[in-house]
């Protein structure tokens, strides 16, 4: 249903192509409206033909509720338990990697989880991948305590062969959590691994064969590596007590001396002081690239687009939406539709992936002096229903590898490697199989759907 004015109206299916057009008038005509009650349930129409359908007696929970008192659209409340929090840079010393998942992904994690010798905290939205089971499988029996936090009802349900890789890392002494969302109709989202609370990945993909493939036929996304005891122990603290923080160095990582913000939600990432506030603020142009977003985040548009729109009137803006045609792509289209309509928009480009390229599936912001990576989708599940985490991190070199990373190294290049390749590593238990760092991506990302309410 859609609250329109003083009506409700009931909505027939939704169609497979296009978003809703109808007019609220047409609607009426059919006999699919009636008076509204604004004491009774309110619904607000989604544009992936998702319904939010909330009563006002449960305040609080993350939903959209219409205001008893003042009228209108009432902002959206943080659930009961979450801390509101700013998004606060501080100076992280240390070291840093950033990489291509398609080309380096399960690479960096395997010389990640060679360097464990205490614990190990880790989460992912999907698990499928055999060569991620090993490589924590082995790692557990190594003597190190291991822990896993999965969402137990992704969207679409459980992927067939997830079961059967739970009972795989038990069996090797892998401590696997059901983690639910933070809120009501929420998702455990985020992607990062925690070692030794002392250095932390924070991924735009899930732990699957298209996530972190070992061939290199998998999705485009972004990984970033920081190693920094408080910065790891922070990331660590949103799944379970840090443990003690060791120094770590990895191979290869540059040192690093920059202030990081941490974007997660539901705590921070809906605020304007944050995000938006970065990208208004920014000097230079901007690139983004993301799986899915959506032109309005319940009663209020997106707050994100706004703010890349606003930066469109002094800098250029790129942005990239899957254009897989499944899941996301409606959406995808209605916010690309919004930017280019929007009144205020100069020098922006908004554009659909090539399908043909390949998933897009990550979600990035960078500018000259600062990027933004992890596994927030543009719309209002990834800012306030679902469990996300972010890294921001105000360093000009690491936004330049994050922009190669999603823009190639040349114009028109599509995902390229950042630095060198990396040499193949064997993968632990998998017939010999390789890890190996595969030069070249390009394409642009994903998929998605919609699925009982719930939002991915």
């Amino acid at each position: 249903m859609i609250v329109a004015g003083d009506r409700v109206c009931l909505l027939p299916p939704s169609p497979e192509e296009g978003p809703w057009r109808l007019a609220v008038d047409q609607l009426a005509s059919t006999g699919a409206c009636r008076p509204a009650d604004p004491g009774s349930a309110v619904a607000e129409l989604f544009h992936l033909g998702e319904a939010l359908d909330r009563a006002p007696e449960r305040p609080g929970r993350g939903e959209v509720v219409r205001d008893p008192v003042a009228g209108g659209w009432a902002p959206w409340r943080l659930p009961p338990g979450v801390d509101a929090q700013p998004v606060t840079a501080r100076r992280v010393e240390g070291h840093v990697s950033v990489f291509g998942t398609r080309e380096a992904g399960l690479v960096t994690l395997a010389d990640v989880l060679a360097e464990a010798q205490h614990r190990v905290t880790a989460s992912t939205y999907l698990l499928t991948s055999p060569a991620v089971g090993d490589l924590l499988a082995q790692t557990a029996q190594r003597g190190v305590d291991v822990h896993l936090y999965l969402e137990p009802d992704p969207v679409g349900g459980q992927p067939a062969a997830t079961p059967r890789l739970i009972d795989r890392l038990e069996r090797a002494g892998v401590h696997v959590h059901e983690a639910e969302g933070p809120t009501d109709g929420g998702l455990q989202h985020a992607k990062i691994v925690v070692v030794d609370s002392g250095l932390a990945l924070v991924l735009t993909e899930n732990m699957t064969e298209h996530g972190l493939p070992r061939d290199g036929e998998g999705n485009r996304g972004v990984g970033i590596g920081l190693a920094n005891a408080s910065l790891a122990a922070r990331l660590e603290a949103i799944f379970r007590s840090p443990g003690e923080g060791r120094e770590i160095r990895p191979d290869g990582w540059r040192a690093i001396q920059a202030p990081v913000a941490v974007v997660t939600a539901p705590e921070n990432a809906w605020r304007a002081s944050g995000v938006p506030a970065w990208i208004e603020d920014a000097e230079g142009s901007l690139v983004g690239a993301v799986l899915r977003a959506n032109p309005r985040w319940g009663p209020r548009s997106n707050a994100w687009l706004d703010a890349m729109v606003d930066h469109s009137r002094g800098s250029s803006v790129e942005v990239t939406l899957s254009g897989v045609p499944e899941g996301a792509a409606r959406s995808n289209r209605e916010a690309i539709a919004y930017l280019e309509a929007h009144p205020d928009a100069s020098d922006l480009d908004a554009r659909l992936s090539d399908p043909r390229q390949g998933t897009l599936h990550a979600k990035a912001i960078a500018t000259p002096s600062a990027a933004l990576v992890g596994s927030t989708n543009w719309g209002l599940g990834g800012v306030l229903l679902n469990r996300e985490v972010n890294l921001l991190v105000h360093d000009g070199r690491v936004a330049e590898e994050v922009r190669e990373v999603l823009q190639g190294p040349e114009p028109g290049a599509g995902l390229g490697p950042v630095g060198p390749a990396r040499e193949a590593v064997p993968a632990p238990g998998i017939l010999g199989a390789a890890l190996a760092a595969i030069v070249g991506l390009s394409c642009r990302l994903t998929r998605s759907g919609p699925g009982r309410g719930r939002r991915r």
